[in-house]
């Protein structure tokens, strides 16, 4: 599961890296992440969070691009209330 290396943080020392599995909900391709890194630490503490290896991503967000260059794209956001009280 963890596979533990060396990594140069900066500091003129090493500090052991513990990569973390993860599997892409696209494509499923497992990929080896650093459990210390902010990706890593939101899929363990929230599980909603879904893992997308970066060839997905890359796809997706070319693919909103064009749909939000065409004019056909529509985004729906709550509209915000104003409170009365200000």
């Amino acid at each position: 599961m963890k596979a533990p290396c060396l990594c140069y943080n900066g500091r003129k020392s090493y500090r052991e890296v513990i990569l973390v599995k993860v599997k892409c909900v696209l494509c499923d391709i497992i990929e080896n992440i650093d459990s210390n890194c902010l990706q890593a630490k939101r899929l363990r503490n929230r599980r909603i969070h879904m893992y997308i290896c970066k060839t997905c991503y890359a796809r997706v967000e070319k693919n909103t691009n064009e749909r939000h260059a065409s004019g056909n794209f529509k985004l729906y956001r709550e509209k915000k209330k104003k409170n009365h009280l200000i």
